[in-house]
């Protein structure tokens, strides 16, 4: 067996491996919380679950299969590609953030209610980085790094959460210990990254068209073509994901009028049935 052929097969056995593990966790975990919590906690977490959930698709994008393709096909641009992304990311966070507190405080009631669905929000950035950071070690075949940020999660998650539940601890305790888990695994992802793939504070970096130069590194004069050729590769790239949201919107358009139909059907139903006189009761 080739050595190509064999980092295929130890990367397919080690993501199905963890797949596999943490759904099994996660099948105990929600077993004993629902049994320990209620069915009134339960719809909370599953609420606020779900609605965070939308935030997560836009902060996302799409750019675990753009970082899986770029990276996979040009392995230096792992480190200036992290930070574009991590800015990015970062920026709609903060957007997606302010518009879940402010949700939050006008349209959800009860203070309960309220607290998970705010620290669900804030686990966002933690979350969406570590799926940006494990693309980027799928791409550059390293899955057993995945493997552990992924297990290292779910494993203190699902002890720590463990142990709460059962010495009688409430929902944002969990929500809490939850976000605490993935800004650990979001820790071990970057540091991972910076050790193990490239290292994106330091260097340079091209965004959105500017170069970005770390203030350790002086200003060299023959890297005029250079600059060019990046800033070029930079706006191909920044017009890709502009084609790719848009296209994400016409997507999402598209799938709003059919939600719409069986409610106006309802109602013009409704109003065309013949209209009949109440019978007073004896």
């Amino acid at each position: 067996m080739k050595a190509s052929e064999r980092r295929i097969a130890v990367n397919t056995i080690l993501l199905s491996g963890t797949e596999l593990l943490s759904r099994v966790v996660s099948l105990f975990l929600v077993i004993l919380v629902a049994r320990r919590l209620g069915p009134q906690m339960m719809g909370i977490y599953a609420f606020a679950l779900t609605f965070v959930s939308l935030f997560e698709t836009c902060i996302n994008f799409g750019l675990e299969r753009f970082i899986q393709r770029e990276v996979g096909r040009r392995r230096e641009l792992a480190g200036p590609l992290y930070a574009t992304i991590f800015q990015l990311k970062f920026l709609v966070f903060l957007i997606s953030i302010g518009l879940i507190v402010i949700f939050s405080l006008t349209v959800v009631d009860g203070a309960i209610k309220r607290w998970v669905v705010t620290i669900l929000g804030f686990s966002l950035f933690f979350r969406t980085n570590v799926a940006s950071g494990n693309a980027f070690f799928r791409a550059c075949q390293k899955a057993g790094y995945e493997a552990l940020v992924v297990m290292s999660f779910r494993l203190v998650y699902g002890c720590v959460g463990l142990a709460a539940v059962l010495s009688g601890q409430g929902l944002i305790t969990l929500v809490t210990l939850e976000l605490v888990a993935q800004g650990g695994a979001c820790c071990l992802s970057w540091w991972l990254f910076v050790k193990k793939i490239a290292k994106p504070m330091q260097l340079s970096c091209t965004i959105f068209g500017f170069r970005c130069l770390p203030h350790s590194s002086p200003l060299d004069t023959n890297t005029g073509s250079a600059d060019e050729e990046s800033r070029t590769t930079s706006w191909s790239r920044l017009l890709e994901l502009t084609r790719a949201a848009k296209d994400f919107l016409l997507i999402f358009a598209s799938s709003l009028p059919p939600l719409c139909l069986p409610t106006c059907s309802c109602s013009r139903r409704w109003r065309e049935m013949p209209q009949r006189d109440t019978i007073p009761l004896p």
